[in-house]
């Protein structure tokens, strides 16, 4: 399974959370412009707009903030409403939209700090994995994006996957106490 591209542009299908102004956001959407998005229904629409004019099964990725288990699709850093964030509490609202990505895409990439940390971001992978047929990827701990739009994760942290048939084994975000200092990651323009 492709690990999540970390360069500026993102390939494939991306939907960028539209809050402004918001360093992480704006940055993001600096590297990679792209359908903005400020709520569930917008950000799955875009990506399966994007799918639908494929040619082939392609990859998706949302952009927003987020926590274990989950990821934000237009409040920010806030996770504002139901309509506007993806979480296991909410899947009658988002499960529907994210159904429409069954056959489209090949994996779901979430660029949200912490979404895939923990138990609870091991089940929302799983639960979006489940219902849009593909792999889904959500780091465990803090995700960073430069000037540039090129994202780097915080030492001590990965990139939990799921897929349509396996929950991942839950993967805490690295102690606090533990953090060490960024380090670039190589070919990610990140000095």
């Amino acid at each position: 399974m492709p690990l999540p591209f970390m360069d500026a542009p993102l390939p494939g299908c991306v939907s960028i959370d539209a809050t402004i102004p918001d360093g992480y956001l704006d940055n993001a959407r600096c590297g990679t412009p792209s359908a903005p998005h400020s709520s569930v229904e917008m950000a799955i629409a875009n990506l399966v707009d994007c799918a639908a004019a494929q040619t082939s099964p392609t990859t998706a990725t949302l952009v927003g903030h987020g926590a274990p288990g989950v990821i934000v699709t237009g409040a920010g850093q806030s996770p504002g409403t139901d309509q506007q964030h993806i979480d296991l509490g909410n899947q009658a609202i988002w499960g529907p939209y994210v159904e429409k990505l069954k056959g489209r895409i090949t994996d779901l990439y979430l660029y949200g700090s912490h979404v895939g940390a923990d138990t609870l971001g091991a089940q929302l992978l799983y639960a979006l994995a489940r219902v849009a047929n593909a792999n889904v990827y959500g780091p465990t701990g803090l995700l960073y994006c430069n000037s540039q739009g090129n994202f780097y994760l915080e030492e001590g942290s990965q990139w939990q996957v799921a897929t349509p048939t396996a929950q991942p084994n839950p993967i805490p975000p690295p102690a606090p106490g533990q953090w060490q200092p960024l380090k670039p990651i190589p070919g990610s323009g990140v000095p």
